[in-house]
C-alpha cells in the first residue's frame, strides 16, 4: 500500500515539472478561471483570474505530490527494514505511510475531486467534464484504502 502515495507522488511530480507550461496553460489556468464552465453569474465569482495564481496553485500542487512520494518512500525503507523486526519499528514505517497516504488524500481527494471539480466546477467542463473528478478518485481510493487498512491493522497482536 505503501507504493501508492510513493510512486503516484513522485510520477505527479515528474510529469509536472517536466511539462510544467502546458500543465499550467492547459488544465491548472482554465480551471481556476473557469473558463471551461457554462459561465453562470452566481457561480463565476469564484473565479481566480490573477495571473500569478495558477503557477502558484501548480506548485503547490507539486508539493504535496512530493511529499506522498517522500513519507510514503520513508515509510517503504523503514517497514521493509523492519518487516521481522520489532512491531515498534514497523510501526513507525507505517506512520510514515499513513502520512504520505494523508497527503496523497489532500492532493486527488480533496484537491482533485472536491476543490476542482465542486469549487471551480470543473464537471462542467464542455469537454470530458468528469475527468478531474474520475482521475482524482482513482488516485485518491487506494491511498484511502491504505490508510484505512494501516490505521485498522495493529502490530504484535495488540487489538
Amino acid at each position: 500500500m505503501a507504493l501508492f502515495p510513493t510512486l503516484w507522488g513522485f510520477l505527479g511530480l515528474l510529469n509536472d515539472a517536466t511539462d510544467f507550461k502546458d500543465t499550467l496553460v492547459n488544465a491548472v489556468k482554465p480551471m481556476i478561471e473557469m473558463t471551461n464552465t457554462y459561465g453562470n453569474p452566481w457561480q463565476q465569482w469564484r473565479a481566480i483570474t490573477m495571473s500569478w495564481a495558477a503557477p502558484v496553485a501548480l506548485v503547490g500542487i507539486m508539493a504535496v505530490e512530493t511529499l506522498a512520494g517522500i513519507f510514503g518512500l520513508i515509510g517503504l525503507v523503514l517497514m521493509l527494514r523492519k518487516v521481522v523486526g520489532s512491531s515498534a519499528d514497523f510501526a513507525h514505517g507505517k506512520a510514515w505511510m499513513m502520512l504520505g497516504c494523508l497527503c496523497a488524500i489532500l492532493v486527488w481527494g480533496i484537491g482533485f475531486t472536491v476543490i476542482a471539480d465542486d469549487y471551480f466546477l470543473s464537471w462542467e467542463a464542455k469537454t470530458m467534464p468528469l475527468s478531474n473528478q474520475l482521475g482524482g478518485t482513482i488516485y485518491f481510493l487506494p491511498n484511502a484504502l491504505g490508510l484505512i487498512l494501516a490505521t485498522l491493522h495493529r502490530e504484535g497482536g495488540d487489538y
